[in-house]
């Protein structure tokens, strides 16, 4: 990746950060001997290779990604109440529809140590691995592959970019297929939404954390395909395309069109905002609050 690299054309650019990164995943897979990479692998491997690829083709530090300390707590706290609202209310729409039924609390959590188990060493859903896939995943999605095509091709291309890159990484999810389609495509109009109207890759870290936390670390879920342990025991039973079976309530319908209704109220009222995601543009180009007004 060199100064010319800026200047290829977006879809490229994409092309290529994800075509390296795949080749570290594969050579990471090699050297660690591992089937899978987790979450913190994920993250060890993110955070030095999204530094290096904004460094090297925008000539830019990581923070301009809309990485930003100043306001970081409040931006990943909007993110997390999204997450809450969002959940609050298909959990609301489960019970109303009559699916969804409390059965207690996951006897495991019956102790201090009982509960620091599920909330720390779950791989799937504590909270160190929601946040570790929170940050890694948003890098990966959001702060580059979302924000190169918003930046070229307006909201529409940042969530199709965002969509298709979240669909075709989740395949090989359990039960993940077609029925991961319609989430990938609400959540992509959630999360950039979120993105353009805070200016802030906090605030979907947040969101991404909160959501993966909620569904498998609390009511015990299945987060895409995975399941969690959980601190509750919920029941859940319905047609699969109401609930979303094996895959989650990610895979069902109530789910997509709650992220999707969310995503169009945030970008109802952000169209007008200004706010700072830097451009692509080389470092010697001035840094300038950009307003978009689509």
């Amino acid at each position: 990746m060199t100064r010319g690299s800026a200047r290829l054309h977006p879809v490229v650019r994409i092309l290529l950060f994800w075509a390296i990164f795949v080749a570290l995943l594969v050579t990471a897979q090699l050297l660690f001997r591992v089937r899978a990479i987790k979450s913190y692998l994920l993250f060890v491997i993110v955070i030095p290779y999204a530094w290096a690829f904004v460094a090297m083709s925008e000539h830019r530090p990581l923070s301009e990604v809309g990485l930003h300390r100043r306001g970081a707590v409040r931006a990943f706290l909007t993110g997390a109440a999204v997450a809450v609202g969002v959940q609050t209310a298909m959990n609301l729409a489960f019970w109303a529809l009559g699916f969804l039924r409390l059965a207690g609390v996951n006897p495991d959590a019956s102790t201090v140590d009982g509960i620091g188990q599920l909330l720390f060493r779950d791989p799937v859903a504590s909270v160190a691995a929601c946040l570790a896939t929170g940050v890694a995943e948003e890098l990966l999605f959001t702060g580059v592959t979302a924000r190169i095509a918003w930046r070229s091709y307006g909201f529409t291309g940042g969530v199709l970019a965002w969509a298709g890159a979240v669909f075709l990484t989740h395949m090989g999810n359990p039960s993940a297929g077609i029925a991961f389609i319609p989430a990938s495509i609400c959540g992509g109009v959630l999360w950039v939404a979120l993105y353009v109207a805070t200016g802030s890759l906090w605030a979907t870290i947040g969101l991404h954390a909160l959501h993966n936390f909620l569904l498998g670390g609390i009511l015990a879920y299945r987060v895409s395909g995975y399941s969690g342990v959980g601190l509750l025991r919920v029941n859940l039973s319905g047609p699969t395309w109401v609930t979303g079976g094996a895959l989650g309530p990610e895979g069902g319908i109530v789910l997509p069109l709650l992220m999707l209704a969310v995503g169009i109220s945030l970008r109802s009222r952000g169209q007008h905002r200004t706010h700072r995601i830097t451009s692509h543009q080389p470092s010697s180009t001035p840094r300038v609050a950009v307003r978009r007004n689509r």
